[in-house]
């Protein structure tokens, strides 16, 4: 009920909430936090960047791994 307002579910808000206190974590260490599996939170996250919440960044060290980052609607959302 606390996120319907948003227009997120409850483990798009968790994950979004996790990116923002950890911003740069990948999608296994961000399936590890909130305790779903890599496949599910795959989707999890796409549909947090197609509606501009998150971005996903090559990491400097190894350009296979993305890393996650809120965006400043993101970081507006969780604040609220």
């Amino acid at each position: 009920d606390e996120t319907e307002d948003f227009g997120v579910t409850p483990v798009q808000f968790a994950a979004l909430s996790a990116i923002d206190d950890q911003p740069g974590l990948d999608q296994r260490g961000l399936a590890r936090t909130i305790g779903f599996d890599a496949a599910t939170i795959g989707g999890v996250v796409d549909r947090l960047q197609q509606r501009g919440l998150v971005e996903r960044r090559a990491s400097p060290a190894d350009r296979r791994v993305w890393q996650l980052h809120p965006s400043a609607p993101g970081r507006a959302m969780v604040e609220a």
